[in-house]
């Protein structure tokens, strides 16, 4: 079981071990760069006498060489003048040769008859070669005699050093076997204490790598009461905004360093040398908070200040902003936001360095990097207002103001050119070419007389003559092509002319266009066609001819018996003494003749309408009071059918120019439509209205079968219920159509699912 202190052991275990671990690296790291090569070993930890170390031996082999150098100098005297030398290390140094003699010296013993008491380490140098004296016993010095790195002592006398000269040299050191502090600086005292120190650090160097490995391993062990604390931690920085966790994980990383190396190595403030500090320890328990919560939480940057302010007054305060910003063209709101920031960098730096380094100037400039932040991020924030909010808001810019009036005034003069004649454009445009041409000619003559003029022996008239004849040279390609293209402009004008004409359907003489024409075969296409087009015109008036006397011959021949059928059906009907199912033969032939009566005159009506031989009588007419005329005629059939009828009709006239006899069998058979193919109990909806200058009556219905996709219900026979047992003759919307056009106006036919809608639409009239 996961208890609460096992929860943050496990997670104070970890840093323990991550801070031991890296006190463990740092002081390797100095040991190895800053304590061996100086001799201080890590040996030093076992070893008990201090003049049994490397560092003892560097630093009496330096005292010795001092004292040789003096004598070098010929200085007399103490060497060391602020030291206190006399108790712990007592040295003698004499040089005599011929009539020279340099002594020095700081006792009044005679080191070279012995040790005086107190003393039991003796270095004795004469006749280039060293002795040393520890515990009353002699200590090898050279060894084989060679000098290598191994060698313990740096001392002259070694055979491979036979260049030294210390002849007449004599030096006496004598080390006391206990030093003693006397609270002045001296070498001896100052080494014991630093090989104190060393010993200490090198200790407690193995004591954090031992504790690192321990807490490491106890916090491997502990990993999963560490998940249960990651996750309580997560559970408590989630209630942090996001703005502090972002600024606690950059802005430590930005100042500590600074700090840091600031107040060590620059000498610049101690007290920010220990922030520096204090930021750097604290900064791996930050990062890892940070991390818990961006691990478990989704989402972290919802929980923020700004988020906040957008979610409670972003409509607002985004749509202000987006209204100030539309106002700013967005080549400056791209500049700020784009440009600033490195705008910046350069110059804070240089602010920085101007303002020197104190604690104020750390604030003052800490502050004005906040600033400067602040602004930034303000502007982005405008932008993004700006970008979300204003549609396409580049549009309000200079670019695109500039390149608004360059292309109106591109559309302008395009739409001036273009309503100019074909012969008039290509003169103008050959005009402006031949123009630029002239200007470039112009000025390729003056580059080419300069050329010939300054750089060769040629007088100024044979200059000009050069380069007059090479733009000439130039120049004829382009004469040339001038000149095919004035041709091509002489013959395609009247190829135009003449697609106009065919156009408006008049009929002309054949185009001929002079041998070697680059149009001639185009022309002689164009001749094609048009012969091609009245001969179809002409079979087509022929065969439509065919059609409508062959209907009207038809449709006469037809009606006379059918007229003779209906009458003796109708003397049939009225026979009393007829049986019953004899009577419903005669009732049944009866309707089927006046059927067939109604479909030859309708077939009659549509060919004389498409046709356009169809007598009209066209005048001014109230529409609104033919809707209701037609309306109230077929009022019966309507209630008959159990539909209900709704209509939506305006209170005055609207007045129409249309045959009202035509357009009263329009909205009939319309009518009729509606209550034969409507669902059982519903509605049927017709409206008028006027809206830019027509008049439109609507129709719509539910059919009670569903319809077909892409069908023209408008073409003849054509009808909704394809089983063709509705009684109906497929002609009611081809007659509708056809009326509807040759009175004016236009019928639209739309469906959508089961909804079935119909519009009858004509100009108005005053």
């Amino acid at each position: 079981m996961v208890t609460k202190w096992k929860k943050w052991a496990s997670v104070i275990v970890l840093f323990l071990g991550f801070y031991l671990a890296l006190a463990g690296c740092a002081g390797t790291w100095y040991a190895v760069w800053g304590l061996i090569p100086r001799g201080l070993g890590p040996e030093l930890v076992l070893q008990g006498d201090y003049r049994e170390t490397a560092y003892f031996r560097r630093e009496i082999t330096s005292i010795f060489y001092d004292v040789l150098n003096a004598l070098e100098r010929q200085e007399e005297g103490e060497l060391w003048a602020n030291a206190d030398l006399d108790t712990n290390l007592l040295y003698t140094g004499t040089y005599e040769f011929g009539s020279v003699s340099v002594s020095c010296s700081n006792t009044d013993h005679v080191l070279s008859r012995g040790l005086p008491n107190g003393y039991d380490f003796l270095l004795a140098f004469r006749n280039g070669r060293v002795i040393i004296i520890q515990d009353g016993e002699r200590v090898d010095v050279y060894g084989d005699g060679y000098y290598t790195d191994q060698s313990r002592w740096d001392v002259p006398g070694y055979r491979n050093r036979r260049g030294e000269d210390h002849d007449g040299y004599t030096v006496y050191l004598a080390v006391a076997s206990q030093p003693v502090d006397h609270g002045w600086w001296e070498p001896i005292w100052s080494m014991k204490q630093v090989l104190t120190y060393v010993r200490y650090g090198y200790l407690g160097l193995f004591g954090a790598w031992a504790g690192a490995v321990l807490c490491l391993t106890l916090a491997a062990g502990l990993r999963k009461a560490r998940r249960e604390a990651r996750e309580a931690i997560a559970v408590r920085t989630a209630k942090v905004w996001f703005e502090v966790k972002l600024a606690l994980a950059i802005l430590p990383a930005l100042l500590f360093w600074q700090l840091l190396t600031g107040g060590f190595f620059w000498g610049l403030n101690t007290q920010a040398a220990l922030v520096g500090a204090a930021l750097l320890l604290c900064y791996p328990p930050v990062l890892y908070c940070l991390g818990c919560d961006l691990w478990h939480n989704r989402g972290v940057w919802r929980n923020s200040l700004c988020a906040r302010l957008l979610s409670r007054g972003k409509v607002a305060a985004g749509a202000l902003s987006a209204r100030q910003a539309a106002r700013i063209w967005f080549e400056w709101k791209l500049l700020l936001v784009v440009l600033y920031p490195p705008a910046a960098l350069g110059l804070l730096p240089r602010v920085r360095w101007s303002m020197g380094y104190s604690g104020a100037a750390d604030l003052c400039f800490l502050v004005l990097c906040a600033v400067a932040a602040g602004i930034w991020l303000a502007a982005l924030y405008v932008v993004f207002c700006d970008l979300r909010y204003n549609k396409k808001p580049w549009r309000h810019s200079l670019c695109a103001v500039l390149g608004g009036g360059l292309a109106r005034l591109w559309r302008l003069l395009r739409g001036a050119e273009l309503s100019q004649p074909l012969r008039r454009r290509f003169l103008v445009r050959i005009m402006g070419a031949g123009a630029g041409t002239g200007v470039l000619a112009l000025l390729a003559l003056w580059s080419l007389f300069r050329q010939f003029y300054d750089g060769t022996s040629l007088s100024w008239m044979a200059a000009l003559l050069a380069a007059l004849l090479l733009v000439l040279l130039f120049l004829l390609p382009l004469a040339w092509l001038l000149d095919r293209v004035w041709v091509l402009l002489r013959d395609l004008v009247p190829l135009t002319e003449r697609l106009s004409v065919l156009r408006a359907g008049a009929s002309m003489e054949p185009l001929k266009l002079p041998e070697g024409s680059d149009l001639r075969e185009a022309a002689a296409d164009l001749n094609r066609v048009q012969e091609g087009l009245r001969s179809a015109v002409e079979q087509q008036m022929r065969s439509e001819r065919m059609k409508v006397e062959l209907i009207a011959n038809v449709s006469h021949d037809l009606k006379t018996p059918l007229t003779s059928v209906v009458s003796y059906a109708a003397l049939l009907g009225e026979e009393e003494e007829l049986p019953p199912h004899v009577k419903d033969y005669v009732r049944i032939l009866n309707e089927k003749a006046r059927r067939l009566q109604v479909m030859v005159q309708d077939v009659f009506e549509v060919s004389k309408a498409a046709s356009g031989e169809l007598p009209l009588k066209l005048e001014q007419l109230d529409l609104t009071r033919l809707l209701d005329q037609t309306l109230a005629d077929m009022d019966e059939a309507i209630r008959a059918s159990g539909l209900t009828l709704r209509t939506t009709l305006p209170g005055g006239p609207v007045w129409i120019t249309a045959d009202g006899d035509r357009l009263y069998r329009v909205f009939q058979n319309l009518i009729q439509n509606a209550l034969r193919y409507s669902l059982e109990g519903s509605r049927v909806y017709l409206t008028l209205e006027v809206r830019n200058g027509r008049a439109t009556a609507t129709m719509k219905n539910t059919s009670r079968d569903e319809l077909p996709a892409g069908m023209d219900f408008t073409a003849r026979f054509v009808r909704g219920d394809e089983s063709r047992t509705d009684g109906g003759s497929g002609l009611g919307l081809a007659i509708a159509s056809s009326f509807t056009t040759a009175c004016g106006g236009a019928l639209e036919v739309e469906t959508d699912a089961d909804l079935f809608t119909v519009r009858v639409s004509f100009p108005t009239s005053v």
